[in-house]
C-alpha cells in the first residue's frame, strides 16, 4: 500500500461483505491493496460461508485485516446491517460486497479535494449491481447526497 496515512484522530473503516466467493473476495482484496490512503481498517464479514477462504485472506495477509465469520447465515441485508451497526465507532465506514473493485482512490477522495473521503453513495469503479455504501458517521442518520 502506498499513499497518504490518515491523521490522528480519523478512523477509516471498510467492510467487504461476502458468501461463497472466494475468487470474487480476491479480485476485491487486490483493488483493496491499490488504496493510495494507508490507515484504514479493512474487515471481512463471511456470512457462514461453506467455501474455504484461506487462500484469498492468506495472499493478502499484509493488509490490516480482520476476518469475522457469522456463525449461520443471516441474509445479505442482515450482514450489511451488522457492518454498520458494529463498525459504526469509525468517522467513515464503507460497506460494499465481494464482488465490487474499488477504484485505488477511492478511500482517498479525490487527489483535489482535501476530504479524506467524499460524502458520495458509490466509488468510481463499483460494480453496477452493487449496493457500495459510504457513510459519514457524525450524524449517523443523515443520508449522503446523490449525485
Amino acid at each position: 500500500m502506498k499513499g497518504r496515512v490518515l491523521g490522528s484522530g480519523s478512523q477509516v473503516t471498510l467492510v467487504i461483505t461476502t458468501f461463497d466467493r472466494p475468487d470474487y473476495l480476491e479480485d476485491c482484496l487486490a483493488s483493496v491493496k491499490d488504496q493510495t490512503l494507508t490507515g484504514f481498517r479493512l474487515v471481512v464479514l463471511d456470512n457462514a460461508s461453506a467455501a474455504d477462504y484461506s487462500g484469498a485472506l492468506d495472499r493478502f495477509r499484509e493488509l490490516p485485516m480482520s476476518y469475522v465469520r457469522n456463525e449461520t447465515n443471516i441474509g445479505a441485508a442482515g450482514n450489511i446491517g451488522k457492518a454498520m451497526r458494529r463498525y459504526s465507532d469509525s468517522k467513515y465506514l464503507v460497506v460494499f460486497h465481494d464482488d465490487d473493485m474499488m477504484h485505488p482512490e477511492c478511500s482517498n477522495g479525490s487527489s483535489r479535494s482535501s476530504r479524506p473521503i467524499p460524502r458520495s453513495n458509490s466509488c468510481p469503479r463499483s460494480m453496477p449491481n452493487s449496493t457500495t455504501a459510504m457513510r459519514h458517521l457524525e450524524g449517523f442518520g443523515e443520508h449522503p447526497p446523490r449525485h
